[in-house]
């Protein structure tokens, strides 16, 4: 059955390493595999933009990646985006009910798999929201016909309930906003997540860490995507869409967010016009605020 990895005596632990991604894709490793790095000098995140930890810096984020050989016509590139951050998600939660937020606090994903902290702003009607998490899959085909999908996720934030308040609220007071305004990025939180890290070193075994959620996370969910089971996962994704309803500006346009579709493609409504599209996920939205 197509899965993850779950013996975590298996993972791949590496110290530093210029790319998870990379290493994956250049190494003859298994199907299922997951590699996990402190550090790395040359990473990647969507629309080409860079996500490298600093060498002053090694525990400033959280880095690994996981290779699935999937039949490419039932494993969407665009669902299986959606699902990885949904799994990132719950993993989070997950981890953090020994450590629980703030009440005010709940955590988004942003279409297709960013992750966000949302918190109410007191200087205006739209939340606050900081970015900790972003995710980049990457695929090429097979000669057996299946698509080779390496999935690689980035956190910057040690799940440390009290340091995600402070984090919201420092970059809140020090940004601003106005109403109406554009904006086309969040605050970055650069606090140290090495929880989330299993230290081969110290021999730490990781049956309740993040990593270990995720990994059964996604399994859980590979087989209702095996299943053509879509829109039941979307009904719940839905649920923890930052998007949700809200207006972005996108091709000198604005538009209403509608829902996600089964493809995994976002559906939106001009607001001039009326007239819907479908995007893919390597497009970049602006929130209108």
């Amino acid at each position: 059955m197509l899965s993850l990895e779950r013996d975590s005596s298996k993972w791949i632990l590496l110290d530093e390493i210029d790319s998870t991604n990379r290493f994956l894709s250049s190494s003859n490793v298994q199907s299922g595999s997951v590699c996990i790095a402190r550090s790395q000098t040359k990473g990647r995140g969507r629309l080409g933009r860079s996500w490298v930890s600093q060498e002053s810096k090694k525990s400033s984020f959280f880095l690994f990646s996981t290779l699935l050989h999937l039949a490419p016509e039932k494993y969407r590139l665009n669902l299986l985006s959606l699902l990885t951050g949904f799994c990132v998600l719950q993993s989070l939660t997950s981890y953090l009910k020994k450590h629980p937020l703030p009440r005010e606090i709940c955590l988004k994903i942003k279409w297709p798999n960013d992750i966000y902290a949302v918190y109410p702003s007191q200087t205006s009607s739209s939340p606050h929201v900081a970015k900790i998490g972003g995710i980049l899959i990457e695929s090429h085909p097979l000669p057996s016909g299946l698509s080779c999908m390496i999935i690689g996720v980035g956190l910057n934030w040690k799940g440390d309930s009290q340091e995600l308040l402070r984090g919201i609220q420092l970059t809140e007071s020090t940004e601003g906003s106005r109403e109406g305004a554009r904006v086309n990025s969040t605050a970055v939180m650069k606090v140290d997540p090495s929880f989330l890290y299993e230290s081969y070193q110290e021999n730490i075994p990781p049956p309740l860490s993040f990593s270990s959620y995720f990994v059964d996370c996604m399994n859980q969910y590979l087989v209702q995507l095996d299943m053509n089971h879509e829109v039941e996962f979307l009904k719940e994704w839905e649920e923890y869409s930052y998007l949700q309803k809200r207006l972005v500006f996108w091709e000198g346009e604005t538009w209403q967010v509608k829902g996600v579709l089964p493809s995994g493609f976002l559906l939106l409504s001009s607001c001039s016009s009326g007239r819907s599209i479908e995007l893919a996920s390597d497009v970049e939205l602006e929130e209108l605020i």
